[in-house]
C-alpha cells in the first residue's frame, strides 16, 4: 500500500507543474551500507565474520526547476536508485538455542559444528524531494536535499555445515523475504553549469529483517536540461 501512495503523491504533483524548467538527472558513485551492529545480526560475535559494506551506486529521474526567487530556487525531483549489493560471510552457532552471546566460546555448554553462512543484500529506492538552492552569480549552485523515499531491501544468506562431507554437505536458506518501506531522506550537493557533486542519506528509523541501518551515497550527477 506504501508503494502506491508514494506514485500517487509524484502524479498529484505532475500534474501541478507547469510545462517548461524540466529536466532529467542521472549519477553514478559508491555506497556504503551500515548494519545495526546487533550481535546475531549478520553475525555472531565470537566466530569471525566478514561484511562487504561498499558497493557502486546509480541513480536517474525527472526534476522540475521552476521555483525560483532572484539567487533562490526549490527543484523538485523524482527519482530511481540502485544503491548496491553487498555480502557476508560469518560463522554460526548450529541453532539460536545454542548461542549465547555472553560466553567466551559464544555457546551454551560445548560447542556443536560451525555453520558458515553466505549473505547477500541488495538495496534500492524510489526517492521524492526537494532541493532547497543556492545559485551563485557566477553559476556555483550549493543545495540540500529532503524527502520522502521509498526503501527496497533483499536479504537472503545460504548456511553451510562445512563440518561435514563435501559431498553430503547440508545447506539452510534463510530468506526472510523483501523489506519495503517509507523512510526519509536527505542530502548536500555543489554544483556547476550541470555537473554536481551528491551526498545522500537514507535512514532507517525502525529495525529490519534485513538489519538495515543507513544507506549513504556519494555521486556524480549531470542535469539535462528539456
Amino acid at each position: 500500500m506504501s508503494r502506491y501512495l508514494f506514485f500517487l503523491a509524484f502524479l498529484l504533483w505532475i500534474g501541478q507543474a507547469q510545462a517548461g524548467d524540466w529536466y532529467i538527472t542521472a549519477g553514478a558513485g559508491q555506497s556504503r551500507i551500515c548494519h545495526m551492529g546487533m550481535d546475531g545480526c549478520w553475525y555472531q560475535s565470537p566466530w569471525q565474520y566478514t561484511i562487504d559494506e561498499n558497493s557502486n551506486t546509480y541513480d536517474f529521474g525527472l526534476g522540475y526547476a521552476g521555483l525560483r526567487k532572484g539567487s533562490f530556487s526549490l527543484p523538485i525531483e523524482f527519482k530511481y536508485h540502485k544503491l548496491g549489493e553487498y555480502n557476508i560471510f560469518a560463522g554460526y552457532a548450529p541453532s539460536d538455542e545454542n548461542f549465547d552471546p555472553g560466553s567466551p566460546t559464544g555457546c551454551i555448554g560445548p560447542c556443536p559444528t560451525t555453520l558458515y553462512g553466505y549473505g547477500h543484500i541488495e538495496v534500492s529506492a524510489w526517492t521524492l524531494s526537494i532541493l532547497p538552492t543556492y545559485t551563485h552569480e557566477s553559476g556555483l549552485e550549493i543545495f540540500g536535499r529532503l524527502g520522502a523515499s521509498w526503501l527496497h531491501g533483499k536479504y537472503t544468506e545460504l548456511i553451510a555445515d562445512v563440518g561435514t562431507d563435501p559431498y553430503t554437505k547440508t545447506y539452510y536458506t534463510y530468506a526472510p523475504g523483501p523489506d519495503s518501506r517509507i523512510e526519509a531522506v536527505y542530502g548536500v550537493g555543489i554544483g556547476y553549469k550541470g555537473l554536481s557533486l551528491q551526498y545522500t542519506a537514507w535512514p532507517v528509523f525502525k529495525p529490519t529483517d534485513s538489519c538495515l541501518q543507513a544507506i549513504k551515497t556519494v555521486t556524480l550527477n549531470y542535469r539535462w536540461d528539456l
